[in-house]
């Protein structure tokens, strides 16, 4: 089997314009409003919500997401 080349920069940016797409697909210019009504969500129970944590989450599997198709 070859030596496999990653770009870890390209793997970087890829899992950060996941967050950035994400945030622009559930903006309130967008589906914001949709979403938190499907989602049955009261804006108390949005702001409650510790956001770093949720982010720092999501980052971390959009991360292991980006390596994982970076093999493919």
């Amino acid at each position: 089997m070859g030596e496999v080349y990653l770009s870890h920069l390209a793997i970087l940016v890829s899992a950060i314009s996941n967050l950035v797409f994400g945030a622009i697909w559930y903006s309130k210019a967008m589906f914001y409003e949709a979403w938190r009504t499907e989602s049955e969500l009261s804006e108390e129970q949005i702001n409650r919500t510790n956001f770093l944590k949720i982010y720092g989450l999501v980052f971390l599997v959009a991360w292991m997401m980006s390596y994982n198709l970076t093999f493919f």
